[in-house]
């Protein structure tokens, strides 16, 4: 059963419950850093190449990173959905009740 954890949880949770096997999952941790280093420097760039200076630039610096970062991101979610992997909570043994991580 395929099903997106965006969907199923409320903004800012990072975990939640699997509606197949109802078992705690979370998501896996991706590359967010990259993506909002990359956005904000091709947004200092592309306001230095269009010569903007002064507060200006500040503001289209500003405002063109935060739309990059959106666009990307929102197309990254469409492109790979975020994984989800299954809590662990305590020891890093395998109880003969629990299920194995999928």
């Amino acid at each position: 059963m395929s099903f997106r954890p965006g969907k199923s949880s409320p903004i800012g949770l990072t975990t939640f419950c699997c509606p197949d096997c109802h078992a705690s999952l979370e998501y896996v941790p991706k590359n967010d850093n990259l993506i909002f280093m990359s956005s904000v420097a091709t947004a200092l760039i592309l306001a230095f190449v269009l010569g903007y200076h002064g507060l200006v630039f500040a503001l289209v610096a500003l405002g063109s990173a935060v739309l990059m970062l959106l666009m990307i991101t929102g197309a990254l979610y469409h492109i790979w959905p975020p994984k989800a992997q299954q809590v662990w909570r305590g020891s890093d043994s395998l109880r003969l009740t629990e299920k194995p991580p999928r």
